[in-house]
C-alpha cells in the first residue's frame, strides 16, 4: 500500500507536474527543459542512495530512514509547490477528451506508445541484469558497483543532451538516433570482450542512450498534440514504459533460465531498441516529406 500505491500515485502526480509545467513556461525550449526535469528525476535517486547509506551507517533502521525521507520530502514538496505557477493555455479540444480517448486512435500516438515501450523494454532488460552479466565475465565487485553508478550518471547526462539536441534537430530524428545508439551499445555486450574498462564504457553508453527515452517522447507528444494537451496525453504514452518495466527485466531472466546465458536476452534488448529506432526513422521521413510538399505548394 505504501510503496506500491501511495508512493506510486504521488510519483505519478509529481512527475506529471514537473514535466508539463516547465514545458509551458519555456515553449521554445521544450526538449531542453524536459531534459532538465527528467534529469532531476533520475539524479534524485543517485543522491538519495548516498544519503540513505549515510543515515543507515549512523545506526538508523530502514523503517526509520523511510520515516525521515517521508517527512523531509513532504516539507520540501509543499514548499516548492507554492512556487509553481500554471501558465494559461488554450482550452483542450473536446475531441481529445480522455473519456473518448480519440487521440489513442491516431497513428502518431500508437508510434509514441510503442516506441517508449520498445526503448525502455531494452534498457530495463539490461539494467535488471547488467550486474549479473558483468559478474559472469569475472568483472570485479568494485567495478560492478562503479558501473551502476556511472550508468546512473550517464542516464542523467543523456536526458539533458538528448533534450538539447531535440530542440535543434527535432524529436523524431532524436528518438531514432537515441534508440539506435542504445541498440548498438547493448549489442556490443555480445560482441566485445568484457574487461573492467570495457564494462564501464558500455555501462556509460547504454545509460546515455537509455536517458533519451524519458525526454524525447514527452517532447514529441507536446510537439504533435500541443502543449495544452501534454498533461492529458503523455500519461497514456507513459503506460508503455510501465508495461516495459514489468516484462523487460522478466524477459531477460526467463531467457537466461532457458538458455543458461544472457546472449539471447542481450540480443532481444538490442533488437527491440533497433525496432523502436526504425519506427521513428519512418516517422522522421514522413515529416520531412510533408515539409517538402508544403514548401512546394
Amino acid at each position: 500500500m505504501g510503496i506500491g500505491i501511495l508512493a506510486g500515485v504521488s510519483t505519478g502526480f509529481g512527475y506529471w507536474v514537473s514535466l508539463t509545467s516547465p514545458v509551458q513556461w519555456f515553449p521554445g525550449k521544450k526538449g531542453l527543459i524536459t531534459g532538465i526535469a527528467a534529469a532531476g528525476f533520475g539524479l534524485g535517486a543517485v543522491f538519495m542512495s548516498e544519503i540513505s547509506e549515510t543515515v543507515l551507517l549512523k545506526g538508523y533502521s530502514v523503517l526509520q530512514l523511510i520515516r525521515i525521507v517521508g517527512i523531509v520530502y513532504s516539507i520540501i514538496i509543499l514548499i516548492m509547490s507554492v512556487l509553481i505557477n500554471q501558465v494559461q493555455t488554450q482550452p483542450v479540444d473536446k475531441e481529445l477528451n480522455t473519456k473518448k480517448l480519440a487521440f489513442a486512435q491516431t497513428p502518431i500516438f500508437k508510434k509514441l506508445f510503442l516506441g517508449i515501450f520498445l526503448g525502455t523494454f531494452a534498457g530495463l532488460l539490461i539494467i535488471g541484469n547488467i550486474r549479473i552479466i558483468g559478474a559472469q565475465q569475472s568483472i570485479s565487485d568494485h567495478t560492478l558497483v562503479v558501473g551502476i553508478s556511472l550508468f546512473a550518471v550517464a542516464n542523467f547526462a543523456g536526458r539533458l543532451i538528448w533534450g538539447f539536441l531535440s530542440d535543434h534537430i527535432g524529436a523524431s530524428l532524436s528518438v531514432f538516433l537515441a534508440l539506435l545508439f542504445q541498440s548498438i551499445s547493448i549489442i556490443a555486450l555480445n560482441i566485445i570482450d568484457l574487461y573492467d574498462s570495457t564494462y564501464l564504457v558500455l555501462s556509460i553508453l547504454i545509460g546515455f542512450g537509455f536517458g533519451g527515452n524519458f525526454v524525447l517522447f514527452a517532447k514529441e507528444t507536446a510537439q504533435v498534440f500541443g502543449l495544452e494537451r501534454l498533461g492529458i496525453i503523455y500519461p497514456y504514452v507513459f503506460i508503455g514504459y510501465a508495461i516495459a518495466g514489468i516484462v523487460g527485466p522478466l524477459s531477460g531472466g526467463v531467457l537466461y533460465n532457458i538458455t543458461g546465458a544472457y546472449f539471447w536476452g542481450i540480443s532481444l534488448a538490442g533488437f527491440m531498441s533497433l525496432l523502436g529506432s526504425l519506427l521513428f526513422l519512418n516517422q522522421f521521413m514522413k515529416e520531412r516529406k510533408n515539409t517538402i510538399i508544403e514548401k512546394l505548394v
